[in-house]
């Protein structure tokens, strides 16, 4: 977020999963956040800030495949492995 734009190299891209129950909280920190021109914040951020005011339920993805793309190396290490899972499910 502080990068200048002529030294940034990638983008960031977030993926979680906030079920229907959880989305009025949700978008209701987001506008108080918006409206108080926090926007330094990241939806992390939200979830930090509504747990202060009720449960937010995670679910814990140890034993899981799960990436974090930094480096072209990252990406190609999903591709490979979406590649091999996908010839492994051929076979069933």
């Amino acid at each position: 977020k502080e990068l200048v734009r002529e030294i940034r190299t990638h983008e960031y891209v977030g993926v979680g999963r906030v079920k229907p129950a959880f989305m009025a909280s949700f978008k209701a920190m987001m506008h108080y956040l918006i409206e108080a021109e926090q926007y330094n914040c990241w939806w992390e951020d939200i979830l930090y800030r509504c747990s202060a005011e009720q449960d937010v339920y995670v679910r814990d993805v140890a034993g899981h495949f799960w990436a974090e793309v930094d480096y072209i190396e990252d990406y190609e290490r999903i591709m490979d492995y979406i590649w091999k899972r996908s010839k492994k499910d051929d076979t069933k």
